[in-house]
């Protein structure tokens, strides 16, 4: 009885390599699952999980990078961090959900989606208009607590020191429009 539970799988005879190559053709939920289900796949799934680390302008964006970048068995997989600079306005909402709806009414989710806006707002019930302002001034919340002082750029800089295998980052920032125009792309230059 006890040679049952010592044999193989034989997946974990496959070479890493070829572990590795199944793994680039899933999805990230599937990574995730596959990982906790089989032991041979545990390695190449996190090769594939961590090579890009998203990181958003968000307090659990960087907590999340200083983690991975503490953990031995992580920290080594990553190769790249794609960083998004993209800031909400926090002057363009008012302090209540009347203000945050004409604001996500009238200028902000009719760029966002290819709709109507009094059907797309017709689509959510109040509750639910009202969870995603609570989210969204979380969000909003956590992301200017990066912004004070110099914690972005503290928290970056520790994780980076301890990324052995880091080969680039990458920062997207998005274009500063006139207001009107922030959704428009830039007028090309001669």
């Amino acid at each position: 009885m006890a040679a049952e539970f010592t044999m193989r799988s034989p997946l974990e005879r496959l070479p890493f390599e070829v572990l590795g190559m199944i793994c680039a053709f899933l999805p990230r939920a599937d990574l995730k699952a596959l990982r906790l289900v089989s032991r041979a796949f545990d390695g190449p799934s996190l090769s594939t999980l961590f090579r890009t680390v998203y990181l958003k302008v968000h307090l659990g964006s960087f907590k999340k990078l200083r983690d991975i970048s503490r953990s031995e068995k992580l920290n080594k997989h990553v190769r790249y961090i794609s960083s998004n600079g993209r800031i909400l306005d926090a002057s363009a909402v008012g302090d209540n959900f009347a203000d945050w709806m004409g604001y996500m009414g009238s200028s902000g989710l009719p760029y966002l989606v290819d709709a109507d806006t009094d059907c797309l707002l017709e689509r959510f019930t109040q509750e639910e208009l009202r969870d995603f302002y609570q989210n969204y001034c979380q969000f909003l919340s956590d992301q200017q607590h990066m912004l004070k002082g110099d914690r972005q750029n503290r928290m970056l800089r520790d994780a980076l020191q301890n990324l052995p295998q880091l080969l680039g980052v990458e920062c997207i920032t998005p274009y500063l429009f006139d207001e009107r125009d922030r959704y428009e792309s830039p007028a090309e230059v001669t």
